[in-house]
């Protein structure tokens, strides 16, 4: 087996009450790295709890990070609109912030010459512009996130999204084609993810009260109901590039037109649409405008509640679509993700009307073959794509992220620590 040399940097941003085993995961994965000469360093903008962790610590908020020696060149003006559309920003500011946060990259890649770059969310400007700063150095360079099922991580070298290299290699194309699910597998993924766990992946404090959905909204006992689950914005709809809205069927324009289609199909049938939007599009105020629409319903209570109670479901991009694939519920997409290949759930923009967009997933005939091959797709990620971060799993997810990482080469460490060390003297923004 090939065994790396150097300093492998990740960049972590889950905080320890979120998600405490991905900070277990990169404890497992340096102890590993060291075993074959390489080393972990992570930039964090989250608290490190753990003191045997070497890290940088970074500034959440990007327009936060000051200025670090170095030369500055001439700004990608797409990077520069995102950065701006992200933080809701001036141009000139956010020209002023990719030299800054270029600067930090640049830096911390020239001196320390890593063997690979793990960032963190593909769609995040800080996460692009290291792409970005990576390939142009030709350093390997993958992207996590966390996964699309609890627990689990994915570390991907495209993107975390429906452009992820399970939708970009012809390899694992090929793979998928030939992919027979194991028996037992799908019972066990279902034991493992969904049996009496929670889906929520944000902290939540739990209701005061037990109330059923129908009767907390002030519905009818036998109303048909239909959930909207939001993703998290800012993300790929704050990304400038148009292409990238294109190639998941979805901007935000087209969710708003969607949202009205529906309540109008919706009433028709005499049913409801609840949305819950995601916890930080509230906060960011990149919420859908649900005035004046009689059918409509916002809803921020118990998430296991609605996800148990509600009859239908729609998604853009959000992972609870796997926890609800998982409950074997019915769901339809308003934007293209890794369940959406031709006979998984129905995408919007694959049907020339909202109606037969509905009875794709609303009409058992139809969704019955949907829902088998949703399954089939989830068990192939679950074994060929994702990294399992349960306690009785990480060493092993771990030590398979470190054989990958071994065939990387950069600066010796001793060098590489040097390197560091002189741009910490050099500038006040690297800190621990």
């Amino acid at each position: 087996m090939p065994r790396g040399q150097g300093l492998v940097i990740a960049f972590h941003c889950v905080p320890g009450d979120v998600e405490p085993n991905i900070e277990k995961f990169w404890i497992e994965l340096r102890l590993r790295l060291q075993a074959q000469g390489q080393e972990l360093l992570l930039a964090t903008t989250a608290s490190v709890t753990e003191p045997q962790l070497p890290h940088l610590r970074l500034p959440f908020h990007l327009p936060d990070i000051g200025g670090v020696p170095g030369q500055v060149e001439l700004a990608d003006p797409r990077l520069v609109q995102t950065i701006s559309n992200w933080y809701r920003i001036g141009h000139v500011e956010a020209a002023a912030v990719w030299c800054r946060v270029h600067g930090f990259v640049a830096g911390l890649l020239d001196s320390t010459q890593p063997a690979a770059v793990i960032s963190w969310q593909s769609t995040h400007p800080l996460s692009r512009l290291t792409r970005q700063a990576c390939l142009s150095r030709d350093i390997p360079w993958w992207c996590a996130e966390r996964g699309w099922l609890r627990d689990t991580l994915t570390v991907d070298t495209c993107e975390n999204n429906a452009l992820s290299e399970v939708s970009r290699s012809l390899g694992l194309r090929r793979a998928y084609g030939r992919y027979e699910i194991p028996e037992p597998l799908p019972q066990a993924v279902r034991d493992r993810f969904h049996s009496g766990a929670s889906a929520r992946r944000y902290p939540q404090d739990a209701p005061a009260q037990q109330v059923p959905l129908r009767q907390r909204l002030g519905l009818a006992s036998d109303a048909r109901v239909f959930a909207w689950l939001t993703h998290g914005e800012p993300h790929v709809n704050s990304i400038a590039n148009a292409s990238v809205q294109a190639n998941h069927g979805m901007n935000k324009e087209l969710l708003q037109a969607e949202l009205l289609e529906l309540a109008t199909e919706l009433e028709r049938m005499g049913a409801w649409l609840v949305v819950r939007e995601h916890p930080f599009n509230a906060i960011h105020g990149r919420c859908l405008d649900i005035h004046g629409l009689s059918n409509v319903l916002a809803d921020d209570g118990d998430l296991d509640e609605l996800m148990d109670q509600a009859d239908f479901f729609l998604f853009t991009l959000s992972t609870l679509q796997f926890e609800v694939a998982l409950r074997g519920k019915p769901f339809g997409l308003l934007a293209r993700s890794l369940l959406s290949e031709p006979g998984e759930a129905p995408f919007r923009g694959d049907f020339g009307d909202c109606s037969g967009f509905l009875r794709a997933f609303t009409t058992t005939a139809e969704w019955a073959p949907r829902c088998q091959a949703i399954l089939r797709k989830v068990c192939f990620l679950y074994e060929n794509q994702l990294l399992d971060l349960a306690p009785d799993q990480g060493r092993r997810a771990a030590q398979e992220l470190a054989d990958l990482l071994s065939g990387c080469n950069g600066a010796r460490v001793a060098d590489a620590v040097d390197g560091l060390t002189a741009l910490r003297s050099a500038s006040s923004d690297y800190t621990s």
